[in-house]
Parts: C-alpha cells; structure tokens; sequence
C-alpha cells in the first residue's frame, strides 16, 4: 500500500453511470467491492430471514453471489481470490451455512482511522512539528 494518504469515496460508487464498475470485475475492483460493501458499524445484515450479526469492517455474502457481482465465470474463481488475500493478511474468513463472512484487516487503517492526521506513523503533529520545520 502505497503512504502517500487516503482519499474518500462515495459507497455510491461502484454504481455511478460514468465510472462505476462495469463488466468483469479485475482483482482491484473485486477488494475495492469488499471494502465498499464492508460495515461501517456494527449492524445486523438478513441472509434472507437469518440474521448475521456483523462486527465494523466485515461483509457477509455467498460465493455465487460475489461472482455474479463481480462478473466472474466461477465460485472457484472467488474462493481463490479470497484465499489469495487471507494469504495476503488482507482479510480473514469464515464460511458456513452458504454465507462467508469475510472481515478486512485493518479496516480502520483503509479508513483513516488509525492516523486521523494524515501524517506517516512516527512523525511529529502539531506545533512540535512545525518548530521542527522552522528550524
């Protein structure tokens, strides 16, 4: 990941008649979704009429139903990409009852949250930083 900041976008994204997502999905698109579609709180997601406690920054969905999404041929295809990034350290998951609950590592880092500054871990903030600079 690159330490040049964060940038915010709209969830609205993916659908936007311009820029949206289109067609099949390349594995970038396919972890910005999992982001996109990640809780942002702690909320209650229905699989149907089964409800799924969700934690901030998990998603829950099925296979097929993230390979239809994401405009791939095969569940195998997804089960890969999502081994690819526990691998990665990039999520953990757990799968059952049809559903995988995936949780993105991190999340409050892709977020912002863990540097609320925007300054690289480590530096100085605030006034001690700019006494340094004048220096």
């Amino acid at each position: 990941m690159s330490e040049q900041g964060f940038i915010a976008l709209s969830r609205g994204l993916p659908n936007h008649p311009i820029v949206g997502f289109r067609g099949k999905f390349k594995a970038s698109e396919a972890w910005q979704w999992l982001l996109f579609n990640a809780a942002y709180r702690d909320r209650i997601y229905y699989a149907g009429s089964v409800p799924i406690p969700l934690k901030r920054g998990q998603a829950a969905h099925s296979t097929r139903y993230m390979a239809r999404a994401w405009g791939w041929k095969s569940e195998s295809s997804v089960r890969r990409f999502l081994h690819r990034l526990k691998t990665g350290a990039m999520i953990s998951a757990e799968s059952g009852a049809g559903l995988t609950v995936i949780t993105i590592c991190n999340y409050d880092f892709y977020q912002g949250i863990a540097n609320q500054s925007g300054a690289p871990s480590g530096a100085l903030r605030g006034a001690g930083a700019a006494q340094k600079r004048t220096r």
